[in-house]
């Protein structure tokens, strides 16, 4: 596991600039990022490795497709993803699920944006 690029999830999400307005479930109509995974691309200062879709979703940094945009949207289960952190799918399942049919939202179902860093905190601790 790479404990300081989830501990910079983490970080993301404590310094969200509206952390009430937190939800693993969508992004918001306005193109920022809901979910921990989302604001942990919005960084470019804690990583490299991902960014924002230009409407929507999460990509690899630099990769177009063949039109030159960012649409290549990442799943948060995915191979980049869970080599990224040195985790597992089902652990990046319960990091980073979005509550879609059959999978619980990730995080623990947060109201919040402190208490989805807290989740990643004690997760990380836990696994550690």
């Amino acid at each position: 596991m790479n404990k300081e690029r989830l501990l910079n999830v983490a970080k993301a999400l404590r310094e969200a600039p509206n952390p009430t307005a937190f939800t693993m479930a969508t992004f918001q109509e306005c193109g920022t990022p809901a979910c921990a995974l989302g604001h942990y691309a919005a960084r470019q200062d804690l990583q490299t490795a991902f960014e924002l879709g230009e409407i929507w979703g999460i990509v690899p940094r630099g990769q177009r497709d063949e039109y030159g945009n960012r649409s290549m949207t990442l799943e948060y289960a995915g191979t980049e993803v869970c080599e990224h952190f040195g985790i597992t799918h089902v652990q990046a399942t319960e990091l980073f699920a979005d509550g879609g049919e059959h999978t619980p939202v990730g995080c623990g179902n947060p109201n919040n944006a402190i208490e989805a860093a807290e989740y990643i905190e004690r997760f990380v601790a836990e696994n550690s």
